[in-house]
């Protein structure tokens, strides 16, 4: 209906009575009175003589503005004031109480009344209704950032970009608040690095350039790691026990993409280097600095491919005057010891760490006791020279001097180079080798050729 509001009822000269205000029977209309300010509201309905005012204000009894269709509308030109008495403004739809706004202790504090519902934040991207933030109330409280679907306490889908600082920056508290870890940008220029505390000092410090420093804020390597005394360990530790078959911590040192494809690098050669693991140390005049004063190096003996590739192992030192590491021994791929000085591999032999000292007798009975043998071996993976060999079978040597023989655990018993029992699952080495068959077999012909002297 549309109802004219007569004049009389209303402070002169602030409302026409030519103003109309279309509204059905029951529902309130609020008038804004520049008087004093004040809404004022009334009930339209066919009451003889017009519409009752009343003022919204201090002193009035509780009061409902209802409509039965349509919106209720706040149209002024200052402000929208609303002052609760009880410290809550509260939101309902359809009589069932949504949330509320607690302005209790001068706290404001917006709260979800319904459960397992969320508070979400939609805001408009050029024409698009977007969900900027949503704040999940299950798990304790988890706020989402680009995502409607948050995680973890606060998952963000999206760049986060913290300004600088060159102290704080990141902070990860404990549980007591009482100590932080932090990451933090120290840097004002553009070429960025992240550094890392712990307990307040520096631990760790990834430069613009992708150096890695622990324990130094100044990396002269892709990982360098330092420690002012104590112990500079690096571990690399897998989980212990299991089945056998569990491997422990490596380091792996290689050269090329070691891709499947066999694509992206060029084929290793011979003389490649594989990796290097180098040991350095520093003289009174710096002459050590920088130098290569000991290593153990993998080197290529020719082209790689999947089943042909042959490896050594380089083994260097730096002797007395010379200065830099040379080439001691080797291993190469088939598993022979190649020694550079003619002196062999020695052992300690100082008398101070011996005791029960007495004459060896019976060398020759135990060298006449050994058989020395040629044979091929059973393996055809390639970790074994092919062809034939000269040597001695643990098995027989065990019957004359067992200080020649050791046994351990077979690494994989199911292989078909190992015709283990199944009372038995170990795998015999000696430590003799084929120049010692070649010696006892020539001691075996002279001692054979003196007794046939001695019998003439």
């Amino acid at each position: 209906m549309t109802t004219k509001v007569q004049a009389e009822f209303l402070a002169p000269g602030i409302i026409s009575d030519q103003t109309q205000v279309s509204a059905a029977s029951g529902d309130h209309v609020l008038i804004f009175d520049a008087s004093d300010n004040s809404l004022k509201k009334c009930l339209i309905s066919t009451i003889a003589g017009g519409l009752a005012l009343d003022d919204i204000g201090s002193g009035d009894a509780a009061s409902t503005l209802a409509t039965s269709s349509g919106n209720i509308i706040l149209d002024t030109p200052g402000d929208i004031v609303l002052d609760a008495g009880g410290e809550k403004v509260i939101y309902k739809v359809n009589g069932t109480q949504i949330g509320e706004m607690d302005l209790g202790s001068a706290n404001t504090t917006l709260r979800s009344s319904v459960s397992d519902k969320d508070t979400i934040f939609v805001g408009n991207d050029g024409g698009t209704e977007i969900e900027a933030m949503r704040i999940d109330y299950s798990e304790g409280g988890r706020v989402g950032i680009g995502t409607s679907s948050p995680a973890v306490a606060l998952d963000v889908r999206g760049e986060i970009a913290i300004d600088y600082h060159a102290t704080y920056g990141l902070r990860f508290y404990n549980q007591s608040r009482n100590n932080w870890s932090s990451m933090t940008n120290p840097s004002t220029s553009s070429d960025a690095d992240l550094m890392i505390k712990t307990g307040g000092g520096e631990a760790m410090r990834i430069l613009h350039n992708g150096r890695v420093g622990i324990g130094t804020s100044s990396p002269d390597s892709l990982l360098h790691v330092e420690k002012a005394g104590g112990e500079n360990d690096l571990i690399l530790r897998s989980n212990t026990g299991g089945s056998g078959s569990i491997q422990g911590g490596r380091l792996r040192l290689q050269l090329g993409a070691m891709n499947n494809s066999g694509s992206g690098n060029a084929d290793t050669q011979a003389g490649d280097t594989l990796g290097k693991v180098l040991f350095e140390g520093q003289g009174t005049d710096y002459s050590y600095q920088g130098g290569e004063v000991a290593m153990v190096v993998s080197a290529g003996d020719g082209t790689a491919t999947r089943t042909e590739q042959s490896t050594r192992m380089e083994f260097k030192a730096m002797a007395l005057g010379v200065g830099y590491a040379q080439e001691r021994f080797r291993i190469n791929g088939n598993g022979d010891l190649q020694a550079t000085d003619t002196n062999g591999i020695e052992g300690f032999s100082d008398e101070r760490i011996k005791k029960n000292i007495a004459d060896f007798t019976g060398g020759l009975d135990i060298v006449k006791g050994l058989q020395p043998r040629t044979f091929e071996f059973k393996d055809e993976s390639g970790l074994r020279k092919p062809g034939t060999h000269r040597g001695f079978i643990a098995q027989e040597v065990l019957k004359t001097d067992s200080h020649w023989i050791s046994e351990q655990e077979a690494n994989d018993p199911e292989h078909e180079e190992y015709e283990f029992t199944k009372d038995t699952k170990k795998v015999y080495l000696s430590y003799l080798n084929s120049k010692d068959a070649l010696f006892v077999s020539a001691i075996q012909e002279l001692e054979a050729r003196v007794k046939a002297l001695e019998e003439k």
